[in-house]
């Protein structure tokens, strides 16, 4: 199972485990969580100095944390929600794959 934590006012996001719908490569739930945490870290990386946040991605442990300046802020929480959304509609779809906790 996967487990998301997130919270979107603090903009901080950790995924653990894996989805085992299907054979490794051909399971679209890791897959799709997996492009949702990749589009937060991209997001970020292109908004923010290196300093402002904090991304590790590892097979079955992904870990994203932002700190943005003030000008930045509401940008950034707009992405966290933006995320935050689209990984509520996977659980609501595949909720014996996923678990999201957060806000």
């Amino acid at each position: 199972m996967i487990r998301i934590s997130m919270d979107v006012e603090a903009m901080l996001l950790e995924v653990t485990g894996h989805a085992h719908s299907a054979p490794k490569g051909q399971d679209i739930v890791c897959a799709a969580v997996s492009t949702l945490v990749y589009t937060l870290a991209q997001n970020l990386m292109l908004t923010l100095h290196d300093e402002d946040y904090s991304v590790i991605l590892t097979e079955g442990h992904s870990y994203i944390e932002a700190h943005p300046p003030e000008a930045q802020e509401e940008h950034c929480h707009h992405i966290f929600m933006t995320i935050a959304n689209g990984l509520c509609m996977l659980e609501a779809q595949y909720g014996q794959y996923i678990h999201f906790e957060g806000n």
